[in-house]
């Protein structure tokens, strides 16, 4: 799951950098891009740390790198789930 939206996160990141590239912008601009982007996938915006420098020209250029310390606890919170009924009757199947 978190790989799929890991994806997800680059590819829109890549796309709001070369958009920097083409098209003048405000650091502003760009910061809420990329906010609205983690935002739309949550379950991995942890694992990106983005910066947005302006380039003094009216460009802005963004820049990211992925933290290793976030993918490591998400590998091992992942998929861990308890379930708790008052139900005493049924078997851990029927559960």
């Amino acid at each position: 799951m978190h790989d799929r939206f890991e994806k997800r996160i680059e590819d829109g990141l890549t796309k709001i950098a070369e958009l920097g590239k083409r098209r003048r912008q405000t650091v502003g601009e760009m910061e809420r891009r990329v906010g609205q982007l983690l935002g739309r996938n949550t379950r991995a915006a942890g694992l990106f740390e983005a910066r947005v420098v302006d380039q003094g020209n009216g460009y802005v250029a963004l820049t990211w790198t992925k933290r290793d310390d976030w993918r490591q606890w998400s590998r091992l919170s992942e998929g861990c789930y308890l379930l708790r009924s008052n139900v005493t009757d049924w078997s851990p199947e029927e559960l």
